[in-house]
């Protein structure tokens, strides 16, 4: 039976988006609460993302450092594991306002990114 304002059991959600004041990011849990974060994960092995990103998120990082910081989180985690065929890459840039979700090989180059720096 289904009641109008019960939320699915378990269920957190990330959402991110892009407006005049700039981007935001929040975090929904099952209680139905959220909160605003400049950068954060859920799931599994997210305790050691979110202290990966909380040392090393700064609000001054150019689009470039932002692309790789979540990318770098999982590098940390997953070490060889992480692939594009093991993770999605998807952001919002500031200049054009616009979701993009990357392609296999757009994740790769971004991925051969983290060897270089």
């Amino acid at each position: 039976m289904s009641h109008a304002g019960v939320r699915p059991f378990g269920v957190s959600f990330l959402i991110a988006g892009i407006d005049a004041n700039g981007p935001s990011l929040y975090l929904t849990d099952p209680s139905g609460a959220f909160w605003n974060y400049f950068a954060f994960a859920i799931g599994s092995g997210s305790t050691e993302a979110r202290a990966y990103l909380e040392e090393h998120y700064n609000k001054d990082m150019s689009d470039e450092e932002l692309k790789l910081l979540p990318l770098r989180a999982l590098k940390e985690l997953m070490d060889d594991n992480l692939d594009k065929n093991t993770c999605d890459v998807a952001f919002i840039l500031k200049e054009d306002k616009t979701f993009k979700l990357l392609s296999l090989d757009e994740v790769e180059e971004l991925l051969s990114k983290l060897s270089d720096s």
